[in-house]
């Protein structure tokens, strides 16, 4: 089941880039459709291959993930902000 393309929630996330805001998630795994609450780090979010990814540090994890924007059943503001960062995506890739 796929859910749909969200803007509200990408709006969301950007502003959370923004202010270096902490997002809370409800994340969809795509290999058993397990939902988990996530407590993430946003940084940056690009589009490629037809989806909306989201590069986030994620607190359970305590690892560098992506995350793609369709799989997010839901994505809230938490009262948290993190440190500001001089992340680049280009260097993610490297």
């Amino acid at each position: 089941m796929k859910t749909p393309y969200n803007e509200q929630a990408k709006e969301l996330i950007v502003s959370a880039i923004a202010d270096f805001q902490i997002l809370e998630i409800k994340y969809r795994s795509g290999t058993n459709a397990v939902v988990s609450t996530r407590e993430i780090q946003p940084l940056a979010l690009y589009f490629e291959q037809n989806y909306w990814m989201v590069v986030a540090f994620c607190r359970l994890r305590r690892a560098h993930r992506e995350f793609r924007l369709d799989r997010m059943e839901a994505v809230s503001k938490v009262d948290d902000f993190f440190p500001p960062h001089q992340f680049k995506l280009s260097g993610f890739y490297r």
